[in-house]
């Protein structure tokens, strides 16, 4: 499938590209810079770089960045966006959210955006990686319109992993603080779905 990543970092970012690129996906990736992306598509070996004012041939667009940089994403990329990064600062430090969840805040923001969180602790970002659950099939997806997790949910399975429906879109802030706190994505997948 064709899909765009915003992020080029290998710290943020590198977890979800590598594993888009060896399922197989025609990944675009957008970075601070097109020189940036550049450099991080030579890294994966595949891949499309683009900058910021390109116009995207994808319909869903993955964010894998710290918080700060997010409003950014929102405000130039389009109507189906998913969010697969914990809301961290440069560093990796945790940034607490009035709504819960950035992805709550661009609902807020944004209510015309389709939106889904996707958490897998290999393509969290800073510290996630690094707790031995990279190996685990489950991807969690949390969003309250059901077309657009289904979209996501094809990109996942289509790449051999297992899409898990989380609920709606505020348990998004549960999938945040699983990949904070718990060892392994799979402990949540057997709560899939309630709310």
């Amino acid at each position: 499938m064709k899909i765009t990543l915003v992020g080029a970092t290998p710290r943020f970012a590198g977890g979800f590209a590598t594993w888009a690129v060896t399922a197989g996906h025609d990944i675009t990736v957008v970075g601070p810079s097109r020189g940036q992306g550049e450099a991080f598509v030579e890294q994966l070996g595949s891949g499309k770089p683009a900058g910021r004012t390109d116009r995207l041939q994808t319909e869903i667009v993955f964010s894998a960045l710290p918080y700060v940089c997010l409003v950014d994403v929102w405000q130039s990329y389009g109507e189906e966006l998913v969010d697969l990064s914990l809301p961290v600062d440069f560093v990796g430090r945790r940034v607490h959210l009035l709504a819960g969840s950035a992805l709550e805040e661009l609902a807020l923001a944004r209510p015309r955006v389709r939106v889904v969180k996707a958490f897998h602790p290999k393509f969290a970002g800073p510290g996630v990686a690094k707790q031995g659950a990279a190996e685990k099939r489950d991807v969690l997806l949390a969003a309250d319109d059901a077309a657009a997790k289904g979209m996501v949910a094809q990109v996942f399975e289509t790449g051999g992993l297992h899409a898990v429906d989380f609920g709606p879109l505020r348990r998004a802030r549960e999938l945040d603080a699983l990949g904070f706190s718990a060892p392994s994505a799979s402990i949540a997948a057997q709560h899939g779905g309630r709310s």
